[in-house]
């Protein structure tokens, strides 16, 4: 089974995950984030309206060479044709990140001229 996304008009690789909180389920368009290690980041007012239970906090390494302490929650996401378990970092942006955790043993393949995208 494959996620098949779309490259946006801001040039950012998407695909749409369905996320699950302990009540309630939404979609999101996940930017893909090769420069981000984790699993998911979701903007706090999301992770708010899921109701997430919090796992915890860890030190991120940025982009730019600094640290940040981020909280870290829990969900539930589909992902290909499995339902997992992964952790959330916490963002004040409004985006949501997928990060090569959830890439890991997939192939991504983005695709500007078609501006489509394929994990698999």
């Amino acid at each position: 089974m494959s996620l098949v996304g779309s490259v946006n008009d801001r040039r950012e690789a998407v695909v749409s995950l369905a996320v699950y909180g302990p009540q309630t389920q939404a979609r999101v368009e996940a930017v893909i984030d090769t420069g981000f290690d984790g699993h998911l980041l979701l903007p706090d007012s999301m992770i708010h309206w899921l109701a997430l239970p919090r796992l915890g906090a860890t030190v991120v390494p940025l982009g730019d060479g600094t640290s940040s302490l981020m909280r870290v929650y829990e969900l539930a996401a589909q992902w290909l044709n499995e339902r997992l378990l992964v952790e959330v970092l916490a963002g004040s942006a409004n985006e949501v990140l997928l990060g090569t955790a959830l890439l890991a043993g997939r192939r991504l393949t983005i695709d500007c001229r078609s501006a489509t995208v394929e994990i698999v």
